[in-house]
């Protein structure tokens, strides 16, 4: 089972939950409190991986010679430094660091991730070991809208969520058969996932790394937007093809005072995770639904 709650409104990538004291972080065992992680990768060459992503999502034409160009690096380098046939000095990473703002934490990660694969120091590689195991031990579930924006594809949750259905959903061609999306698209999700951290891959098996993931509360973020936009073509399609018996579309026009629009929002949120939690996490599943709401108002204002 994999639950993904994203709040709808969501632009400013720095954006996480915290653990908030309320309701929101104690309304599930499951779910557990929601904490405020930074993105603490196994790979040192992750962080630019996903730099050179989620510019891609931004501008689809933009290529590995335009990333090598903004962060000051000969295209050459920094192909063979993603393909592993070279490492950053120091000195090169505090340079690139600075190019993509990396916070001083996620600084001081990736040069321990260096320190442990290429210190000529047997005591530094360990220290440097020890302090990437800390971080990466950290509570997980809550992600960084910028690394959102990289998975924000409707898709890769269902991956996650057809392995906990059937095993035989880890073949990339029954999965593409499955979703209706290319063996290429399956294979490339996988891999992002991993890279996020939500899904691991052991002895050839993948399995999701939380049992929820929680993106964004109530700010404006392309990334949101492109997630919710997906599920909802999906529901037009379905609301086309679908058997009725197979599918439940309701909609309700009402009015109310706008004061309370606050707990009608949070009334909503918490009976999509009292259902969740009822019916996930049964044993024997052979569905993958999608419980979407959408509360809007109806009435243009000035």
């Amino acid at each position: 089972m994999h639950i993904v709650v994203c709040w709808g409104q969501i632009t400013d990538s720095e954006v996480l939950l915290t653990g908030q004291q309320n309701w929101r972080t104690k309304c599930s065992p499951m779910f557990g409190g929601l904490v405020y992680i930074d993105y603490y990768p196994k790979d040192s060459r992750h962080y630019l991986k996903f730099e050179f992503e989620a510019r891609k999502k931004r501008r689809p034409h933009y290529s590995l010679r335009a990333f090598a160009r903004d962060l000051d690096l000969s295209p050459s380098a920094l192909s063979e430094y993603l393909n592993g046939k070279l490492t950053f000095s120091e000195e090169r990473v505090l340079q690139v660091c600075k190019k993509i703002q990396l916070k001083t934490i996620q600084k001081e990660h990736w040069l321990d991730l260096i320190k442990m694969e290429s210190s000529s120091s047997k005591a530094d590689r360990e220290v440097a070991a020890a302090k990437v195991r800390a971080r990466s031990s950290q509570e997980k579930g809550t992600i960084a809208l910028d690394l959102f924006q990289v998975v924000s594809d409707w898709y890769h949750f269902a991956l996650l969520e057809l392995i906990d259905v059937n095993p035989e959903y880890q073949d990339h061609k029954a999965a593409s058969k499955a979703l209706g999306i290319n063996v290429k698209t399956v294979k490339e999700s996988w891999e992002r996932l991993i890279q996020v951290g939500l899904a691991e891959k052991q002895d050839g098996i993948y399995k999701a790394s939380t049992l929820a993931t929680f993106a964004g509360e109530d700010v404006p973020s392309a990334a949101l937007r492109n997630f919710h936009a997906g599920l909802i073509s999906k529901a037009l399609i379905a609301q086309e093809e679908q058997p009725i018996d197979k599918k439940e579309f309701v909609s309700i026009v009402f009015s109310f005072r706008k004061e309370d629009l606050k707990s009608i929002k949070d009334e909503v949120y918490k009976f999509q995770v009292d259902l969740t939690n009822k019916y996930a996490q049964k044993k024997n599943k052979d569905s993958v639904y999608c419980l979407s709401t959408q509360l809007f108002n109806l009435v243009e204002e000035n």
